[in-house]
């Protein structure tokens, strides 16, 4: 189990994986802590394919169990999703494409980034009579195809896909090929309307706008049409809307334009319209009249371009969505600042923030806001920032920032020293050392319910590592969840951690808490000493009376802390001691509950 635990290798980590193929949680461990190491897509990729001859030979073997070959597909894409982004070895993608063995979303990658002509009509071929995620993935690499004539064959070969025929239609350049499919009545609509756009000949254009009944064919034919005059005519007489909207957005007279928005019946040629117009103070008005159909304010909204009438518009826009949507175009910072501060809008306000890019901004709104949600929110960004509670500041990568953590935590600044921890867990959520420095500080300040988030997330990250089992064990049987408390302190104990199976060992025996009478549960003995156990919410208790330095006791009925006199400490026999707990029939001194708390 612990062979991969410290392993910087990533070949060792993947050979540690194969080694131990039915056992699910050791390889996905190793698989993760590959991910974490690894610097080089190149590295990672060598990995995989040193798994994944592993598992063939396994396979071949006949021991691998069911279960792993059903996950195979799902562990070898959590490997490559991270390696494709950078990856840019094309020897190594082409062989990649080939295997066709990923998820969709990570092959659609890998074609992507492919320039191999034979991978990629490989995957076309693996893919062109099929409609489902096959065919979606051979359209993806039909776009990457250079080769003339197989594209052209691809897109009259009416079997083919949907997909790859779209595809390939956009990259067929002989006239004659798209002539022929868009006068072919029988083909698919879709597929001639795509051809017809990408037509030249302006008079076949034309007989198919006049002669063909289909609305999508006709419009494809629109697109690819000069002549100005025929498109006004088209945009104010033509029998269909969408072929009307269509010749609207190849009209290039703003004189036309404006007669069409004010005269036309549709209001989608209207908007088509507006987002051809120049003038941005007609558009700014149109975006502001609340008299004109929703759609067409919609595209006078998204038709304004100038910064001041975006803001202009955001000024005094009604509707809260419009205004949102305007805020997002806009970059005066002084304007953005000023929205966070005194928009009558709690939801706009909040949209500005993310906006402001300057740490000393975000510092005075987070210091100076009236709004609490605001201010915390600037703090949250002042973290991702980096800035003014770290000593590392170049490269400010996730692992500095843990080791800045340390740094401030030694200096006594708790405080910069959890900015410091979370900011590196922004940076790299399963940095395992910036976990359990922030659940320690947390715990510390009393935060148990954060501090088990944090444990939780470490014990995730290092399922091997016993005190962490332990440390979330503690901090479960804080919250009151003895029986999940008790499961932990078992797999800490299986895990080899000794104060976990001391534990475990008072517990086996039955015990109950001297200074409660409650049954001990497994987590709760917090110490045993000659015969005498104390639980955790005892030790709490005492350790409240300890620092404020009462003589006080334990209530038998759990209901708080009484009054009583002093005698020896059950747990170390002394009799000279600064503070003792004392619960009628045991007791417990000061010493002994700081030295608990030292070890804990």
């Amino acid at each position: 189990m612990n062979s991969f635990e410290n392993e910087n290798n990533p070949e060792q980590l993947i050979a540690a994986a194969a080694a131990a193929l039915d056992n699910k949680e050791i390889k996905s461990a190793a698989l993760k802590r590959l991910l974490m190491i690894a610097t080089k897509p190149e590295h990672i990729v060598k990995g995989f394919f040193d798994y994944t001859d592993a598992i063939e030979k396994t396979q071949k073997s006949g021991i691998l169990s069911p279960t792993v070959v059903n996950n195979q597909n799902l562990l070898m894409s959590l490997l490559m999703s991270t390696a494709v982004r950078e990856l840019n070895d094309q020897e190594i993608i082409s062989r990649l494409v080939n295997l066709r063995l990923f998820k969709l979303d990570v092959m659609q990658s890998l074609v992507e980034k492919c320039t191999d002509e034979n991978a990629l009509k490989g995957t076309v071929e693996f893919g062109r009579y099929d409609s489902a995620d096959a065919g979606s993935l051979a359209g993806k690499a039909t776009y990457q195809i250079k080769d003339q004539k197989y594209l052209a064959e691809l897109l009259v070969n009416k079997n083919t896909a949907q997909e790859v025929r779209f595809a390939a239609a956009y990259k067929v350049e002989d006239q004659g090929v798209l002539e022929k499919i868009a006068a072919d009545s029988s083909d698919n609509a879709s597929v001639r309307g795509t051809v017809a756009s990408k037509i030249t000949n302006q008079k076949l254009l034309k007989t198919i706008v006049e002669k063909e009944e289909d609305k999508w064919v006709r419009c494809g034919a629109v697109k690819g049409i000069t002549d100005q005059e025929y498109l006004i005519n088209l945009a104010f007489n033509d029998k269909e809307d969408y072929v009307k909207d269509e010749a609207t957005k190849h009209i290039e007279s703003q004189e036309v334009l404006l007669k069409l928005f004010h005269e036309s019946p549709s209001n989608s040629v209207k908007a088509s319209a507006l987002k051809r117009i120049n003038d941005q103070r007609l558009i700014l008005n149109i975006a502001l009249d609340e008299s004109v159909h929703f759609s067409v304010r919609i595209s006078a909204e998204q038709a304004i371009a100038d910064e001041e009438i975006q803001k202009e518009f955001f000024l005094k826009a009604k509707n809260e969505q419009s205004r949102r949507t305007a805020l997002a175009h806009i970059k005066d910072m002084d304007f953005v600042v000023d929205v966070v501060y005194n928009d009558i809008m709690p939801q706009i306000r909040m949209d500005a923030l993310p906006k402001v890019n300057d740490p000393n901004i975000l510092n005075e709104i987070a210091n100076l806001h009236f709004d609490p949600a605001i201010k915390a929110k600037a703090n949250d960004f002042l973290i991702r920032y980096h800035k003014d509670y770290s000593p590392i500041k170049e490269p400010t990568t996730a692992e500095n920032l843990a080791e800045s953590a340390l740094q401030l935590i030694e200096k006594g600044q708790v405080e910069d020293a959890k900015k410091a921890a979370l900011a590196a867990i922004l940076e790299d959520e399963n940095l395992a050392k910036a976990r359990i420095i922030l659940a320690d500080l947390q715990a510390k300040n009393g935060d148990y319910s954060e501090a088990s988030k944090q444990y939780h997330q470490f014990i995730r990250i290092e399922p091997l590592f016993a005190s962490g089992w332990r440390a979330a064990a503690l901090i479960l049987g804080k919250l009151g969840e003895t029986s999940q408390s008790a499961d932990f302190m078992k797999r800490a104990a299986a895990l080899g951690d000794q104060m976990a199976k001391d534990s475990l060992a008072v517990t086996d025996r039955g015990d109950t808490c001297n200074f409660c009478n409650r049954q001990v549960s497994v987590l709760e003995t917090a110490v045993s000493s000659n015969g005498i156990n104390i639980c955790i919410d005892c030790m709490g208790l005492s350790e409240k009376v300890v620092t404020a330095r009462t003589p006080i006791g334990i209530n038998k009925k759990r209901r708080g802390l009484v009054t009583t006199g002093s005698k020896t400490c059950s747990f170390c026999a002394k009799t000279e001691y600064r503070t003792l707990v004392d619960s009628g029939t045991t007791a417990i001194c000061d010493s002994c509950v700081d030295e608990f708390f030292k070890i804990k």
